[in-house]
């Protein structure tokens, strides 16, 4: 007989393993994260019945329709904008709001993540040689 003073582990999938006294920190403190990531997705990557579509005036979002006969149909996702008489006519497809079947928020732009140190440090130096330093 071994005497193996180790905590004992349980099993959280795969070659994974955690000890109990950690399992119920790492659960508390994954909750809120999982909670937020949730939110995110839910109103971020989701697509919602045409008729709850935002009806405020200059709002873009994007809007889904089916398009063709049940034997060739395809769909398409257009940008749609309203105005005050409907599809604003910059994002007028030629098909009316009542023709979408599901609309989904715009996701949010792609950030600019900044230049790694060797492109700004190559950007100074041909500064400089165009200044003539």
């Amino acid at each position: 007989m071994t005497n193996d003073t180790r905590p004992p582990v349980v099993p959280v999938g795969g070659d994974y393993t955690i000890m109990p006294t950690k399992l119920a920190e790492t659960l508390t403190a994954l909750v809120p994260l999982a909670d937020a990531a949730c939110d995110y997705a839910d109103s971020h990557c989701r697509w919602f019945d045409i008729s709850t579509a935002p009806k405020e005036i200059g709002v873009e979002f994007l809007a889904s329709i089916e398009i063709g006969s049940t034997v060739s149909a395809w769909k398409e996702i257009h940008i749609l904008c309203l105005d005050e008489e409907g599809i604003d006519s910059d994002h007028d497809q030629g098909w009316c709001l009542d023709d979408y079947s599901y609309w989904a928020p715009l996701p949010p732009p792609p950030s600019n993540p900044p230049l790694p140190a060797v492109f700004v440090e190559l950007g100074q130096a041909l500064e400089k040689i165009k200044e003539g330093r």
